[in-house]
């Protein structure tokens, strides 16, 4: 898949969360030439990431506060990640470090 494909994909996509969300994560996945986690989650796969999806156009603040929920229980990872499908927030998490915040946009 090209990053053209992709865009083109899920640029207007009017899937919601429950609909898009593995569809869009795969779609990525083939992407950026990485194999599909196929475990229950990341961090069952050793990827130390965990992930929340919401659907296109809703508040990501509030995902990152359900995902930060339940953090702890994944062992803490040192990626935190939300998506809308259209836009993509990767929020660091290690131990002792100044967290960052970096943002794709399909745009």
């Amino acid at each position: 898949m090209t990053p053209e494909q992709f865009i083109s994909t899920w640029k207007h996509s009017d899937l919601n969360e429950r609909q898009g969300a593995h569809i869009h994560f795969n779609g990525l996945c083939d992407l950026l030439g990485v194999p599909k986690p196929t475990g229950t989650s990341l961090m069952d796969q050793g990827y130390g990431v965990a992930w929340e999806y919401k659907s296109p156009g809703k508040d990501l603040g509030e995902a990152l506060k359900q995902l930060r929920l339940y953090a702890s229980d994944l062992e803490n990872p040192p990626l935190l990640i939300v998506s809308d499908m259209r836009r993509i927030e990767l929020h660091t998490n290690w131990t002792s470090m100044v967290q960052e915040k970096h943002v794709l946009e399909l745009e």
